[in-house]
Order: structure tokens, then sequence, then C-alpha cells
């Protein structure tokens, strides 16, 4: 259960995931990372939230207001004072908040359609996206969710006296959180509230901020999940996290399994995580380019497929090792079916089998869209195939590409971001 609250929105539905591979990357990705998600890598925006749920306690004590609409009050002002003081316009809702400050000179503050940032800021905002990794870090607990002891120690000596030093700034926020909806000007009026703001969310971090978050995101906060592997993964993603052209691929994180391996006995069980994942992927990205291919070949024969694939691929592809890819049989799936398919995928994939290869594609598509009560995306009918949801842009990557693809997330990306911001170089 845990795995599918922190991350609700990686679980992919459907038209997304066409061979279930989602599950799979989120179990071995949490063995390394154990609370960021992959939409929850920007450091500025955990300060809004540990505000907004500071405030909207606020709130709700002085006049019994929704704590969730006081938070979406709380993170559009935000938007504005990042915006408008701070240019930072790098944030959820930016194109509307940039739009009504373009057009109007004023923004509206309020958890009506209209007044949001986004099509659905309860959903794709801050309060959506942030709580449930916000939890995992320690800054939240409890049902509903407040902020736990620590982090509202952090909000009353970091925060609250910079919040509250604009005067009757905090007299005007408390208006603006308490009422329905209100209108703020954003060159006059409410200069000094939006001054205030801005300061609060400055891009350069405080001492104590860098600090507070290196602990509570780095190394998974006072209930790291990981047993402490988090934190080695973060020192051993130095080096890397000011690399602008940095892209992930298997014998890069196999190197960082190398050096971790040298870090005592955590570290060697981190190295061993590192190295499921490289196995994982080996596998899991050139199946997923060529079921991606294949739906861009409706009505094909099977023949003309098998010669494109050997042309691209030739007698297979040599980097996926079968026998360390089966050690992962249990992280695949409970369903032993399921497991032995991607298994005898590996091994066509290897092999240049690519007969058995489309085939398997197929029936796993089929199995995978079954349990989720829709049809299948591809069927194999008098030696052509049949596309039902066609890529028309899909191209089989050659060989050498193939063995270098990487797909998926498992959290590792988000963790390099943080540190890059965190522990810049």
């Amino acid at each position: 259960m845990f795995l599918t609250k922190l991350d609700n929105r990686a679980a992919v539905k459907g038209s997304r995931d066409p061979l279930g591979v989602q599950p799979i990357w989120t179990r071995l990705g949490r063995h390394v990372v154990g609370n960021l998600t992959t939409v929850s890598g920007t450091v500025t925006e955990y300060t809004t939230v540990l505000l907004g749920y500071h405030l909207a306690d606020e709130v709700e004590r002085a006049t019994g207001g929704s704590r969730l609409d006081t938070f979406l009050k709380w993170e559009q002002l935000v938007a504005y004072a990042r915006g408008v003081v701070n240019n930072d316009w790098v944030f959820r809702g930016t194109e509307r908040a940039q739009e009504r400050f373009n057009d109007k000179g004023h923004g509206r503050i309020g958890a009506d359609r209209d007044s949001q940032i986004m099509s659905d800021q309860k959903a794709y905002g801050l309060w959506g996206l942030y709580s449930a990794p916000s939890t995992a870090s320690g800054f939240l607990d409890g049902s509903p969710p407040r902020l736990t002891p620590l982090a509202a120690a952090h909000v009353e000596s970091q925060y609250l006296p910079v919040l509250n030093a604009g005067g009757q700034a905090n007299k005007r926020l408390m208006q603006l959180l308490s009422r329905e909806s209100s209108k703020i000007d954003l060159r006059r009026e409410d200069d000094e509230l939006l001054q205030s703001v801005a300061r609060v969310h400055k891009r350069k971090l405080s001492k104590a901020d860098i600090r507070f978050f290196d602990h509570h995101l780095l190394e998974g906060g006072p209930s790291d999940r990981t047993g402490g592997l988090q934190r080695i993964f973060a020192d051993l993603l130095e080096p890397l996290a000011g690399t602008g052209t940095f892209s992930w691929s298997t014998s890069t994180l196999r190197k960082i399994a190398a050096a971790a391996s040298t870090r005592g006995s955590d570290g060697k069980r981190l190295s061993e995580k590192l190295l499921r994942i490289a196995d994982c992927e080996s596998v899991m990205a050139p199946a997923f380019a060529a079921f991606s291919y294949l739906q861009t070949q409706d009505e094909a024969p099977i023949d003309s497929i098998l010669r494109a694939m050997k042309a691209q691929w030739g007698k297979g592809l040599k980097s996926i090792d079968v026998d360390q890819f089966a050690d992962l049989r249990n992280e695949l799936d409970s369903d032993p079916d399921t497991g032995d398919r991607w298994i005898q995928i590996a091994r066509a994939t290897r092999d240049g089998a690519y007969q058995d290869l489309i085939e398997l594609l197929v029936r796993h598509n089929s199995a995978v869209m079954g349990i989720r009560g829709g049809a299948p995306w591809l069927e194999l009918r008098h030696g052509r195939l049949k596309v039902k949801y066609r890529d028309e842009t899909a191209a089989l990557p050659d060989a050498k590409e193939a063995e270098r693809l990487w797909r998926h997330p498992y959290f590792l990306e988000p963790l390099r971001v943080v540190v890059g911001i965190l522990r810049p170089h």
C-alpha cells in the first residue's frame, strides 16, 4: 500500500503502460529512493507545502475554514509572488498566473475554479502531488495530515519571522486566506505582502533550509525507508548532480553500483539494489521500444517485421543477462505466469528470437489489459499484425542504442536533481 500511496500518479493507467511495467520499476526504485516521487523534485515547493499546512491550521482554528481551500489560495498567492517579485516563473500553474498578471495587473485568490491556476489545482497542484512525499519525508503525519513537530519547528523558526516581517502583510494574508475569494493588486496595494511571501521563496536557500532539507529529502528523513541506502546513494550522486548533459543508462548505474560496493556493508547492499535496477531496465527498455515499434506496423506482414527487427538488432541484444534478470522474478509480479513471461521476453530479446518476442509481447499486453478490463492493443491475424492502438512515430533503435536505452525512472532522477540543488558543486 505504501508504494501506491506515495506516488499515486505514477500508477499509470491502461493507455500509458501497455506492458504493466510501472509496478515493477516502482518496487525496485523504492529500495534506493524511499520518499521522492517523479513529480516532486523541486525543493522550493516543499517550502510552500510546509507553510501551506501551517496556514491551513491557522485559518481552521480562527474561522473554521476549509484546510484544502486555504492551501489552494496560499499556493496561488505564492505563484504570483514568485513570478512577479522573484521573476521565477518555474512552477505549476505558470501559464495562468503569468497571463493574469500580464493582462490585468492583478490576481485572483480563491478555491473556486475561476481562481485556480490549474485546470484541477487540487489534483495537479502541490496538495495532490507533494502531500504524500512530504509525509514520507517526515514533514507531515496523521490523518488528516498535519506538520510534524520537526517541520513545525522549522516553519516557526525560519519562515514565520520572514513572512510576518511585513507589518500589515500578515493581517492582509489572513484576510485573503479566510475569504471565499479576493482580488489582489500585483503592482500596488498588495506589494508588501507579495514581497514578504517572495522573500520566503527565494531561489537561494538559507543554510538552515539546506540542512533541514538535506536530512529530510536526501537522507529520507527520520523514517528513512531505505535503511540508510538513500543517504549513500545521494553522496555518490554529488559528482553527477551538476551535469546538465547527464543521462541515465545501465552502464552509468553499474558504475555507481561499483562505487557503492566500496562503502561498507550498507554500500554493498546499495550496490546490489542498483544492479537489480540495471538488470531490469536492460530488458524493460528494449521491450517497450519493440512494443512501440509494433504499434506502427498495422496490417504489416509478420515476415517484414521480422526482417526489420533483425536488420536493427541482428542476433539479439547481448547486453541482457537472462540469469541475472531471472533473479528478479519475485519483483516482477506475484503472478508466476507474468514473471515467466518476462523472463521469456528477456531470453527472446537476447537471442534474437524475434518471432517469439512478437508473440510474447502481444500475449503479455493482452494479459495486462485483461486485468484492467480493457482490450489488447495488438493482435496477430493470419500472418499479419493488427494494431488497435497506434503509434505513428516510434522507430526501432539500432542494437547499440537499444542496449543503452533508459526508459523508466525508478525515482533516480528526482534524487539527482535534489542533490544538485542542496549540494551544488
